[in-house]
């Protein structure tokens, strides 16, 4: 049962709400007596990050509404407090300020086994003043307890970027194209921002996942980078002609124009219709050079030139086209001269040739057997040219057939360069992705159909169409800076 104390208790409450709380003075350790034994087992001090008020406060509120202690007497100006357990274990305690740092709390306890209730004590009143022990700001081997810091919240913005770092890592291994830098980009953004948020005095927790979203977008470059490098490696490649030695032939299209320079590059084709050549090692002063000596050659009717280009005929009607590529280290010249178209339709001629003898054969003459022989030789060989004509009629269909083949690659290949120099324009966009799938799965059907086609059954006519498309189609790439994607 609580006993008075013998000196009545200062009055630190407030008379009415509007007057505010006296703070507590307790003694200086000079004039205040401490009665406690500190060799004794039964002695335990304890240092808090809190004020003398603030620990003699909740010792009060803790004696006075627990079940476990009953409250003898407490003095609010030497900070002690007597109090007993419900076993007969009888506790002193003293608060006292010690420096800047806080306070102390010694207990002294009798009748108590190992401590038992003291530590129970200090249990339930850490409890209530919500502190932890931790190590000393000061220093030393003594422990200090102080309130438990609020838990941060971690960051979404961590989170987001390892989601973002993730998907920007899983497209670098299983695209073909490549990642997506626009999502590289975002994941770094959202990364970088976690790791500022969530720093030492920061609002959030989290540093560790911050660190993981840098770590998934390193991967995703690296991959990405060694990806692309292959890839135009391969690209290069795939460009490049077999640069061996060479012998030019001597071949009437070939004596009509200038041996190049250098002697490495490779044939693709040498008929009676048409040479083509490729020349590796070549600089732009020596295709400049090639294209003039091409000229004086005999080739300067309705030419066309550019940096990397050459069109032009001569007389007789032979037409040469020079294109020059820019290949790195290693530049390639590419020749190609064609025969002049031949008329093949001589069908007319053949017709309007028979009705001519028919009708010298109906008028009378003195030579008439004379006349029928001569009929009937120009009737066989009117005869004889029809057949030929009636066999052309397929080749002429053909001929619309590779037509209309080469106009659907052209016409593809323009519609691919307005769409890849948008999606370029726009930075490579999700939005786009879907309809870049479609367009690169169409170049793939197109290429398909054109490695189909076989050169060496082309008709003269044919080549040279095919050469023209090229051409046009490699001056609409390059305009468009789209000839490494090519």
């Amino acid at each position: 049962m609580t006993s008075p104390n013998d000196a009545p208790m200062a009055n630190n409450q407030p008379v009415n709400d509007d007057q505010p709380t006296t703070p507590m003075a307790p003694a200086s350790p000079a004039t205040m007596q401490i009665p406690h034994n500190t060799e004794s087992t039964n002695f335990i001090e304890r240092r808090y990050t809190l004020s003398v008020q603030q620990l003699f406060q909740a010792i009060h509120d803790q004696l006075t509404t627990g079940a476990t202690f009953t409250l003898d007497e407490e003095d609010a100006r030497t900070g002690m407090v007597r109090f007993h357990a419900f076993d007969g274990a009888q506790c002193t305690v003293t608060v006292t300020a010690e420096g800047a740092l806080g306070s102390v709390i010694r207990l002294s306890a009798t009748n108590d086994d190992s401590n038992k209730r003291a530590k129970e004590f200090f249990v339930m009143l850490d409890r209530r003043l919500g502190v932890t022990q931790t190590i000393d700001p000061a220093g030393g081997d003594a422990s200090i307890y102080a309130p438990i810091p609020p838990k941060k919240p971690t960051s979404k913005l961590a989170v987001w970027g390892i989601i973002i770092g993730a998907l920007f890592a899983f497209l670098a291994f299983t695209s073909d194209s490549g990642p997506s830098w626009f999502l590289g980009f975002i994941a770094a953004l959202l990364s970088g921002m976690s790791l500022y948020a969530t720093r030492t005095n920061g609002p959030k927790q989290g540093r560790i996942l911050s660190y993981v979203g840098l770590g998934l977008i390193v991967v995703g470059l690296v991959v990405g980078g060694i990806k692309t490098i292959v890839s135009d490696m391969h690209d290069k490649a795939d460009q490049m002609p077999e640069c061996t030695s060479y012998t030019w032939t001597d071949s009437e299209l070939a004596k009509m124009l200038p041996e190049p320079q250098s002697k490495q590059g490779e044939v693709t084709l040498d008929s009676s219709e048409q040479f083509n050549i490729e020349i590796c090692n070549t600089s732009v002063e020596q295709f400049n050079t090639y294209v003039a000596d091409v000229k004086a050659a005999g080739f300067d009717i309705d030419y066309s030139k550019s940096d990397d280009s050459f069109r032009a005929n001569n007389k007789e009607g032979y037409s040469v086209s020079i294109d020059y590529e820019f290949l790195d280290s290693n530049d390639v010249m590419e020749i190609n001269i064609s025969a002049p178209q031949k008329n093949t339709d001589t069908s007319t001629t053949d017709e309007d040739t028979s009705d001519s003898d028919t009708t010298k054969s109906a008028e009378p003459s003195d030579t008439e057997d004379a006349t029928s022989l001569s009929d009937g030789k120009k009737s066989g060989s009117s005869s004889g040219s029809k057949q030929p004509a009636q066999t052309e009629q397929p080749s002429a269909t053909a001929n619309d057939d590779f037509k209309a083949t080469m106009d659907s690659y052209e016409a593809f290949f323009d519609e691919w360069i307005e769409f890849m120099t948008t999606y370029n324009a726009e930075g490579k966009p999700l939005s786009m992705l879907a309809d870049y799938t479609q367009m690169m799965a169409q170049y793939t059907e197109t290429m398909s159909k054109m490695d189909d086609i076989d050169e060496t059954t082309l008709t003269p006519e044919q080549q040279q169409y095919f050469l023209e498309v090229q051409g046009r189609i490699n001056e609409k790439l390059l305009s468009a800076n789209l000839q490494q994607q090519y």
